[in-house]
């Protein structure tokens, strides 16, 4: 699945409002904000997954740089974890 990892995300930002933001490019199939464990605040990245590659290019070329709640997003395509 098409992930997008979004850096320079805002703090009180919520699921559904990267889901509004991304869905106008294409059907978001999921998205998660990293938050502290014990604060559940955000910690200012998230991951945004389409269901389509080319939804996920479009969205990424439109907002990366993009000015969001304050902040300058940075987008870029996600990177599977390297093994510990």
């Amino acid at each position: 699945m098409p992930t997008l990892r979004v850096t320079n995300v805002s703090m009180e930002t919520e699921e559904n409002d990267l889901r509004d933001l991304f869905s106008r490019f294409g059907r978001v199939h999921r998205v998660y904000i990293g938050r502290d464990r014990d604060t559940g605040i955000g910690k200012g990245y998230a991951f945004v997954s389409f269901e389509n590659k080319a939804d996920a290019e479009r969205a990424m070329q439109k907002t990366n740089g993009m000015g969001y709640d304050n902040l300058i997003l940075s987008v870029s395509w996600s990177q599977p974890r390297e093994q510990r």
